[in-house]
Parts: C-alpha cells; sequence; structure tokens
C-alpha cells in the first residue's frame, strides 16, 4: 500500500474526517456524506494515492464477493466519526472524550498489528502485512495517521472551520506562519464571511 509523506500522512486522518460536508449544517446547509458505499470509499483511497487503480478495481471485487463492502463502510464511518469526536475538541481548546480515545485506540491497535518494516532499496519503511485485497485495507493507514497527529507536535495546529453560522464542521492543520488561518478555505468558507461581513457593515451605515 502507497502512503503520503511528510505533513500529508498527519493530515490523512483530518481529510477521512472531512468526507462529511456541512456536518454541522445550519441555517439552511444540510449534512451531506461523501462515504455512501464502499465504491466511494474505495475510490477515496484512490484519490489519498492508497493504492493504484489496479488494486482498487481488485477491492472492489473482493469486496462484493465476499459481502464485507457492508460491513467495511460501516468500520469505516465509525472511524471517521470517531476521528472527528476526538479532534474537534482539541481545535477548540478542550479534551476528549476517553470514550472515543478508547475506540481510537482500538482500531490503531488493528492498525499497528498489520503494519510491518520492510525495506526499499539502501532504506526502510512502513508496509502493511497481509493485506493484499483486504476490504478494510485503506482503514489501516487513516487509524495510524490519526495516532501520529495525536502523538506529533502538530497537536496545537489542529483548527476547525470557523464557519459555526453554517455548520462546516471541516478540520484542518493551520500551518501559516501566525497561526491565524480560520477557514477551511478562502474560496469557500472564508469568502461567505467575507460576504457576510461587507453586507453587515453596510446594513448598519444604511440604518
Amino acid at each position: 500500500m502507497e502512503e503520503p509523506d511528510g505533513q500529508s500522512a498527519l493530515e490523512l486522518c483530518l481529510d477521512f474526517s472531512n468526507t462529511v460536508d456541512w456536518r454541522n449544517g445550519r441555517n439552511g446547509k444540510v449534512a451531506k456524506d461523501k462515504i455512501v458505499d464502499y465504491e466511494s470509499l474505495v475510490n477515496w483511497g484512490r484519490q489519498h494515492e492508497l493504492f493504484k487503480d489496479e488494486e482498487a478495481k481488485r477491492l472492489s471485487r473482493v469486496a462484493k464477493e465476499s459481502g464485507k463492502d457492508r460491513s467495511t463502510l460501516r468500520r469505516a464511518v465509525e472511524l471517521r466519526e470517531t476521528i472527528y469526536r476526538v479532534f474537534s475538541p482539541i481545535a477548540h481548546g478542550k479534551k476528549p472524550d476517553n470514550r472515543d480515545l478508547e475506540a481510537l485506540n482500538d482500531l490503531v491497535s488493528e492498525s499497528r498489528a498489520r503494519s510491518r518494516i520492510t525495506r526499499v532499496g539502501d532504506r526502510f519503511e512502513w508496509s502493511w502485512n497481509g493485506l493484499e485485497g483486504t476490504p478494510d485495507r485503506m482503514l489501516w493507514p487513516v487509524a495510524r495517521s490519526a495516532a501520529d497527529l495525536l502523538t506529533s507536535d502538530r497537536l496545537a495546529d489542529i483548527r476547525e472551520c470557523a464557519n459555526e453560522e453554517e455548520g462546516c464542521g471541516w478540520l484542518f492543520l493551520d500551518c501559516t506562519k501566525n497561526h491565524t488561518r480560520r477557514w477551511c478555505s478562502m474560496d469557500g468558507c472564508g469568502n461567505v464571511a467575507k460576504a457576510r461581513r461587507f453586507y453587515e457593515k453596510h446594513r448598519k451605515e444604511s440604518t
């Protein structure tokens, strides 16, 4: 299984949490789940370079033939929601619930049990043991990413999009020099907030 390196590896778990648009939807925004079936889960893994197209096709076939597509989807949603419940409080300077930490620990333990060190040329790297064609193989690097982020020096950089009025709920790492990033993206929630401030300013000036 291929994995992203460096910072992107730490952000993998946050990207997985963000597979729900408008998670806490308010003011007309409705939550939209982007992981609705096993195929969309496989597509997410492929887009994040956890495996190539050929392996994606094999995973879809094996999952369908073994009947593990639905159970894997349930586990994926469980992992995703656990990640959000752990990191959202941290983004707001609070402590996550111990029950959520225990749930994450269970998944991380499975991830650790399936990883091994292999030689690649003159160097060594983590790989996944015996996961060829295993339907839930994309979940283990996500779980390890969550563990690595929790134990990294980037914990204080975790943010949740400040668009609470519409309930965005996306998580991200603030990599700005001044650590002042507030929005999931300036093109999205950032522009919405800018337009809202502009409207409020001119409304007050006109009254």
